[in-house]
């Protein structure tokens, strides 16, 4: 996954620390990142969700897709 974003010109931000999630989130809203990817184990492989920070909006998607739900507008 990070090597596909890299290879569209995203720059990537991991955050495999050892907390709860919901703290991994506020640290993204914290730093201001455009765009946040998770990924769960609930999910099925290929699925992730793409939280917007500016219109709160989150999506599903396919890693296969992940670079156009990335776009800058």
């Amino acid at each position: 996954m990070t090597a596909q974003l890299l290879t569209h010109n995203r720059r990537v931000l991991v955050d495999d620390r050892p907390l709860p999630a919901g703290d991994k989130l506020r640290y993204a809203r914290l730093l201001g990142l455009p765009h946040t990817i998770v990924l769960s184990p609930d999910r099925p492989t290929d699925e992730l969700e793409v939280i917007n920070r500016w219109t709160g909006r989150t999506t599903t998607a396919t890693s296969s897709h992940i670079h156009q739900i990335t776009a800058a507008p």
